[in-house]
Protein backbone atom coordinates (compact mmCIF):
# COMPACT_ATOMS: atom_id res chain seq x y z
CA UNK A 1 0.00 0.00 0.00
CA UNK A 2 2.51 2.88 1.12
CA UNK A 3 4.82 2.32 -2.08
CA UNK A 4 6.80 4.86 -3.40
CA UNK A 5 4.66 7.09 -5.80
CA UNK A 6 1.62 6.15 -2.41
CA UNK A 7 4.16 8.29 -0.09
CA UNK A 8 4.67 10.93 -3.08
CA UNK A 9 0.90 11.90 -3.54
CA UNK A 10 0.68 11.97 0.37
CA UNK A 11 3.71 14.60 0.35
CA UNK A 12 1.93 16.38 -2.65
CA UNK A 13 -1.18 16.38 -0.98
CA UNK A 14 -0.05 18.26 2.64
CA UNK A 15 2.45 20.68 0.73
CA UNK A 16 5.73 18.54 0.63
CA UNK A 17 8.54 16.03 1.57
CA UNK A 18 9.33 18.27 4.60
CA UNK A 19 5.75 19.30 5.73
CA UNK A 20 5.34 15.22 5.52
CA UNK A 21 7.83 14.72 7.93
CA UNK A 22 6.79 17.60 10.37
CA UNK A 23 3.08 15.95 10.81
CA UNK A 24 3.65 12.53 10.55
CA UNK A 25 7.45 13.09 13.02
CA UNK A 26 9.25 10.73 10.13
CA UNK A 27 12.94 12.18 9.70
CA UNK A 28 12.95 13.74 6.40
CA UNK A 29 15.84 11.37 5.12
CA UNK A 30 13.90 8.95 5.71
CA UNK A 31 10.97 9.86 3.94
CA UNK A 32 13.34 10.55 0.87
CA UNK A 33 14.61 6.67 1.31
CA UNK A 34 11.24 5.28 0.71
CA UNK A 35 10.43 7.71 -2.16
CA UNK A 36 13.31 6.21 -3.90
CA UNK A 37 12.61 2.49 -3.06
CA UNK A 38 15.59 2.27 -1.48
CA UNK A 39 14.28 0.95 1.99
CA UNK A 40 10.45 -0.42 2.73
CA UNK A 41 8.27 1.29 5.87
CA UNK A 42 9.14 -0.46 8.95
CA UNK A 43 5.94 -1.09 11.82
CA UNK A 44 6.38 1.91 12.66
CA UNK A 45 6.57 4.32 10.29
CA UNK A 46 3.68 2.99 8.33
CA UNK A 47 1.58 3.60 11.70
CA UNK A 48 2.52 7.35 11.20
CA UNK A 49 2.08 7.26 7.68
CA UNK A 50 -1.51 5.79 8.46
CA UNK A 51 -2.40 8.36 11.18
CA UNK A 52 -1.32 10.78 8.62
CA UNK A 53 -3.96 9.51 6.09
CA UNK A 54 -6.63 9.88 9.00
CA UNK A 55 -5.10 13.01 10.25
CA UNK A 56 -5.39 14.96 7.85
CA UNK A 57 -8.41 13.73 5.67
CA UNK A 58 -6.84 12.22 3.42
CA UNK A 59 -8.28 8.84 3.67
CA UNK A 60 -11.40 9.82 1.26
CA UNK A 61 -9.14 9.88 -1.58
CA UNK A 62 -6.96 6.99 -0.19
CA UNK A 63 -8.96 4.88 -3.53
CA UNK A 64 -7.46 8.03 -5.50
CA UNK A 65 -3.88 7.40 -4.09
CA UNK A 66 -4.15 3.38 -4.47
CA UNK A 67 -5.35 3.24 -8.31
CA UNK A 68 -2.76 6.35 -9.48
Amino acid sequence: MFNPRYIKKMADKVGGVHQLSVISDIQVSTLYRLLRGEVKPSFDTLEKLTKVIVDESLESNNENFINA
